[in-house]
């Protein structure tokens, strides 16, 4: 039996104990040269043929397995602390806070700018109603004064003022202590005694100057009739209509002795009266008949 030849193959132990043998600096890089390449060769024992050939010829790798990309670490999850946690739940309060805030603002605006707007349109209405009552009003004292102007048949105004106006003129002084002014002079022919006129007065007390009679308050507006010298009127009247002419106005201040005397006219005319009365003559009637006294 022939005798059985070493095996030359170099076991993976024979390439780590020479290169521990070596201990030479310029030797050490080929130890790992042979370690590596007794390595390769151990490991292309224990691979199949198929696998060896691949290997072997694969260009990419250049005769070393690729190695597998390293796998990267999952993401790091940062973890707040207690403290920035307290942070971050009063920020998101404090913002909550502010939108409350801010909501509450625009409500109490709107309100505000409705009820001016309510205001506005309240007062423009009440401003208005003001206005067409004024409107009717107007027409109301307009439609009263064109009523009471027809009736009355004076040249001047139909409301008796309550105390006499002053008046300008020349003042005549008769001997019984009559006296006149005349205020306006009229036309036409003069009255006489007997003639019946149509006259319009207002008199009053000279004392005080309140007014105590006036056909246009007492009368209806309507002119007074009278009939000269016949004793229908107290005797200043008898004595001073004489000699006015129609459309006249004649200012009479009559003495107590030729009005009421020492009786007066109770409860308007009192004791011993000079009395002042404001004549206007509207026309001379001599068909008229007697009429009651103006002092009534």
């Amino acid at each position: 039996m022939p005798p059985s030849k070493k095996s030359t193959k170099a076991s993976p132990g024979d390439s780590t104990r020479r290169a521990r043998v070596n201990h030479k600096p310029g030797q050490q890089q080929t130890a790992r040269s042979i370690a590596q390449v007794g390595g390769e060769e151990e490991s292309s024992e224990l691979q199949p043929a198929g696998a060896r050939g691949r290997k072997a010829t694969s260009p990419s790798t250049g005769g070393r397995e690729r190695k597998a990309a390293p796998e990267r670490p999952a993401a790091y999850e940062r973890k707040l602390t207690p403290q920035q946690q307290m942070h971050l739940k009063r920020a998101r309060r404090r913002r909550r806070n502010q939108r409350l805030i801010f909501g509450t603002i625009a409500l109490v605006l709107i309100l505000v700018v409705a009820l001016v707007i309510q205001q506005i349109v309240a007062k423009n209405e009440a401003i208005t109603q003001l206005a067409n009552a004024h409107a009717a009003s107007t027409a109301t004292s307009g439609a009263a004064t064109a009523t009471a102007g027809a009736k009355a048949t004076a040249t001047e105004s139909v409301l008796a003022p309550d105390s006499p106006p002053a008046v300008l003129g020349k003042t005549v002084t008769l001997p019984d202590g009559l006296q006149y002014i005349d205020i306006k002079v009229g036309t036409g022919q003069e009255a006489q005694k007997g003639d019946t006129v149509s006259v319009q007065y207002t008199g009053w007390l000279q004392s005080d100057d309140v007014k105590f009679d006036s056909s246009y308050d007492s009368n209806g507006g309507q002119p007074f009739q009278v009939t000269l010298g016949a004793g229908q009127v107290i005797p200043g009247w008898d004595e001073g209509i004489v000699g006015m002419k129609a459309g006249g106005t004649r200012r009479l201040i009559i003495p107590p002795a030729l009005a009421y005397g020492a009786q007066g006219y109770p409860p308007k005319i009192p004791a011993n009266a000079t009395l002042i009365f404001d004549i206007q003559l509207v026309s001379i009637d001599n068909t008229s008949t007697s009429t009651p006294t103006p002092s009534s």
